[in-house]
């Protein structure tokens, strides 16, 4: 397992991308938003092979009408409709952050339930935090919102070098352990994070 979380360390983006979790990590006890921000940021540059948003009917050709509409924009308005229109087709960070917690669902999902609704509160959060757009976070869930990103990140990255999170799972661990107080505290967190949506 360590052969293997090493030999990745080897790319230069995802060993710089750990160290930026490693950088968040360490702001654990605090419950800054740039910890929160910082955290959901490290998906998008996750380099791996999302699979691509199939195109709806009759797309091609509304991009295509879409971006001869918006020729006539001043260019600053038009580079940031083309780009939008260049992230069509592309996975949206809420996607890429599920895709990463479906490698820990698929073997501890029991442990996490309804992770699926956390992600999409930490990147609801992180959206009105970086573009004023959707609900704000509340403060008193910004800290379990960061921990679970990086718990996913972490824990799917050690997944994939080998780790046995079951096994893990099912032995005594200290409490002191990150991992161990996050899945401690799992149940409480989430009712009280998810309590104004029943």
């Amino acid at each position: 397992m360590l052969a293997n979380w090493l030999e990745r360390d080897e790319n230069e983006l995802w060993r710089d991308i750990r160290a930026r979790v490693v950088t968040y990590s360490l702001e654990r006890s605090g419950f800054g938003v740039d910890r929160l921000v910082g955290l959901a940021n490290v998906f998008d540059a996750v380099p791996v092979s999302y699979p691509p948003v199939a195109p709806a009917q009759g797309e091609d050709r509304a991009i295509r009408e879409a971006k001869e509409a918006f020729r006539t924009f001043a260019p600053d308005a038009l580079e940031r409709a083309m780009n939008a229109l260049g992230r069509i087709r592309m996975l949206p960070l809420r996607d890429k952050v599920k895709l990463r917690a479906q490698i820990l669902t698929e073997r501890i999902g029991d442990r996490i339930p309804d992770v699926d609704a956390v992600i999409d509160k930490a990147i609801l959060g992180r959206n009105n935090l970086v573009h004023g757009s959707g609900k704000p976070v509340s403060s008193d869930s910004t800290r379990f919102l960061a921990d679970t990103l990086e718990f996913i990140f972490s824990g799917s990255d050690l997944v994939d070098a080998g780790w046995d999170i079951e096994h893990w799972c099912d032995t005594r661990v200290p409490s002191s352990h990150p991992f161990a107080g996050y899945i401690g505290s799992y149940a409480q967190n989430l009712e009280r994070v998810t309590k104004g949506d029943r």
